[in-house]
């Protein structure tokens, strides 16, 4: 399942300024829409806090009676020092009212605790943009983080692209490239050492068959692995439901799936999770 939480503060989400265990409770809610009894073997989570980690963590413990992991990948600010120097700073999640510091702000990955390693990356993005009313501003530097459940040989990856598009952070969708082939290079690696690959998040793209703006970003990933709506039919359109307004903008790519479905419920975000069955051949 991958899910962008909404969890910073963006004033248009129920979720903003959550506390840690409030975010908890929604993410069990999420999977409680389901079924009491579902509980995917991955979950990515976008705009999340650094401190959602372990309450998320013990609530999915206490929903399935079994160890989980969840782990957190800050995303950065390139900004200079008083020398001049350039240094990469993580971005802090607002603090959260009656709670306060939420740690940094980035992406989540949660998967069953076992002999599991563990890496994040810091995906290639503009230094800064400029918005509509001609500012400038310091793009963040997005990130992807993987994980590698050796049991099962599976290289779960959870990631948050660049928002796309004029007077946004890669007006020219040149970083979507970037930031997609810095993923999918990662996966063929894990692919090449014996690892089936599962992977997606918001990756802030429509999909190729609505040919809006940034349609060909996603086209490379399309040509080698079946996204979620596909199921297993590689002819099928390349498309699928919303996910958040008009747009779908979140994805799981694999080698295929037998299942695949968006929340009817949003949980406070902005975004509806979008859910799978994935193959692993």
């Amino acid at each position: 399942m991958t899910w962008n939480l909404c969890g910073d503060q963006n004033s248009s989400c129920g979720n903003d300024h959550s506390t840690p265990d409030h975010m908890a409770d929604q993410v069990i809610g999420q999977l409680n829409d389901v079924g009491s009894t579902y509980t995917p073997d991955a979950l990515f989570f976008e705009e999340s806090c650094e401190k959602f980690a372990k309450p998320i963590e013990t609530a999915l413990e206490n929903r399935t009676g079994t160890g989980w992991d969840v782990r957190f990948a800050p995303i950065y600010y390139n900004v200079s020092t008083g020398g001049g120097a350039a240094v990469l700073a993580q971005k802090e999640c607002a603090d959260a009212t009656g709670y306060g510091d939420r740690g940094a702000y980035g992406v989540s990955v949660a998967v069953p605790d076992e002999n599991t390693w563990y890496r994040a990356h810091i995906l290639k993005s503009p230094a800064t943009a400029t918005n509509s009313t001609g500012t400038t501003y310091p793009v963040e530097q997005r990130a992807a983080l993987c994980a590698a459940i050796t049991s099962k040989a599976v290289m779960y990856c959870g990631a948050h692209f660049s928002t796309g598009g004029t007077n946004y952070d890669d007006p020219t969708w040149t970083y979507h490239g970037y930031q997609r082939d810095e993923l999918t290079t990662d996966e063929q690696k894990a692919k090449d050492n014996g690892y089936r690959v599962v992977f997606g998040g918001d990756l802030n793209a429509n999909p190729p068959a609505r040919g809006w703006d940034g349609y060909q970003a996603l086209n490379p990933v399309y040509d080698t692995y079946r996204e979620c709506a596909q199921l297993q039919d590689a002819t099928s359109a390349r498309d699928g439901q919303n996910t958040v307004n008009n747009s779908k903008i979140d994805y799981i790519f694999g080698a295929g799936h037998t299942s695949c479905a968006v929340s009817a419920n949003s949980w406070g975000s902005d975004h509806h999770a979008l859910r799978s069955t994935t193959l692993l051949p």
